[in-house]
């Protein structure tokens, strides 16, 4: 009999240093702390860096609030601002309970295929149930090419790794297309399953019912997803961060949550120590 492990799995896009972005920190970490995610992947992260050199970015705050593994700095591209003294970047990241193994961080493309400035951040999560393969990213929006957002998603299906590893892996982030989109239909074609499935509603992440979406051209939409290979199976899956925190919210988009089942089987560091023990 195979024991399923749970893990629960979160994906935020956190609206970089738009709006009220300082008030809004704290209620980032609140929601965070509240939905207890093993992983973590994050979207429009903000990083600074000072004139001496100094780096700061929410991703390793955010890390060492919950006390566990990230990668994002390696993801921060800096660039400075007039306004500003600091550098500022901007950068996707995964935050992990468990270690991280063979990271990786790569241009995605625009349709031409020459490299866009959206990038895919791709580590192995060492999870107790079994190595877990984790890819984030954040796609092209609405106004930008179309056929960019294509390549992006089918790049992102090839980072996926849905061969022999496939069946664990974890796609999420902010795809910027609809469930009925060429893009979702794409990544479901090869193989990977909507953990909204589990859920309950229309799990709208770009809603108007957001304050600082509630101009948006398009709004009420489901944008934010955590994607599946086929052996992971989605028990639940939830929005988070909806509710004003002090009276903001703290993002543009709301999360999105969702509890994974598992199967056990050795770990690479189990493997490497000589077994399942």
């Amino acid at each position: 009999m195979r024991v399923m492990t749970p893990v629960r799995v979160m994906s935020w896009n956190l609206w970089w240093q738009f709006g009220p972005w300082e008030e809004r920190q704290a209620g980032i970490h609140q929601v965070v702390a509240e939905i207890a995610p093993d992983i973590l992947c994050v979207q429009e992260s903000w990083g600074e860096r000072s004139p001496s050199g100094q780096v700061r970015s929410q991703i390793g705050e955010l890390a060492q609030t919950l006390g566990f593994s990230f990668v994002g700095p390696t993801a921060l591209r800096f660039h400075q601002r007039p306004e500003r003294e600091v550098d500022l970047a901007f950068s996707n990241g995964i935050i992990s309970r468990w270690p991280l193994l063979d990271i990786n961080v790569t241009r995605l493309p625009k349709a031409d295929g020459t490299p866009s400035y959206r990038m895919a951040v791709i580590a192995t999560v060492d999870a107790p149930g079994g190595p877990l393969r984790v890819v984030t990213a954040h796609i092209a929006h609405v106004g930008e090419d179309d056929a960019d957002r294509l390549a992006q998603a089918q790049r992102l299906s090839e980072l996926s790794d849905l061969g022999e590893s496939g069946p664990n892996t974890i796609l999420a982030g902010d795809l910027n297309a609809t469930p009925d989109s060429p893009e979702l239909r794409l990544l479901a074609g090869c193989g990977l399953t909507d953990a909204w499935e589990a859920g309950e509603g229309d799990g709208w992440t770009w809603a108007e019912s957001n304050p600082h979406a509630r101009n948006a051209r398009v709004p009420n939409r489901r944008l934010d997803y955590i994607l599946t290979g086929s052996g992971l199976t989605a028990t639940a899956a939830g929005l988070a961060g909806t509710q004003p925190i002090d009276g903001i919210v703290p993002s543009d988009h709301y999360a999105v949550w969702a509890d994974l089942s598992t199967p056990t089987s050795p770990s690479p560091s189990q493997i490497s120590a000589g077994g399942d023990n």
